[in-house]
């Protein structure tokens, strides 16, 4: 009896996982819209919500390219991901790679967070 209970229970746990790999599984590939941006004047930080009239846009290939309308992202062409959840941002010649953590709020939200003076990050959605 013991045995057919650890069956049933170990079969339940294994599909459970299954399906929430397939629920949660989440593409970097695509167009974003930043819609927050992380301010930390220094006092401690918080998420404020992007300027609407000038959005910013990233788009990750499937090739590797990196694709934006923004100061800081348009510096860099292509980009690698690394297994510790980090993007390697690279420059178009002989610049200085950039990491970048990222991390899916969602099926559709994206936050990218990096090195400096007080922490920066944005928030994008899928569009």
């Amino acid at each position: 009896m013991m045995r057919i209970l650890l069956f049933i229970f170990l079969a339940v746990f294994i599909s459970c996982n299954k399906e929430e790999f397939k629920k949660h599984h989440y593409e970097l590939v695509g167009k974003w819209k930043r819609i927050e941006v992380y301010v930390n004047p220094g006092n401690g930080g918080s998420w404020q919500p992007d300027r609407p009239e000038q959005p910013v846009t990233l788009e990750f290939t499937a090739d590797g390219k990196l694709i934006s309308n923004d100061n800081f992202y348009s510096n860099f062409s292509s980009y690698h991901l690394n297994s510790d959840n980090s993007i390697e941002f690279q420059p178009p010649l002989n610049g200085s790679l950039r990491a970048v953590y990222y991390s899916f709020n969602s099926d559709t939200e994206l936050t990218l967070t990096f090195a400096c003076i007080e922490g920066c990050g944005d928030r994008f959605v899928r569009y």
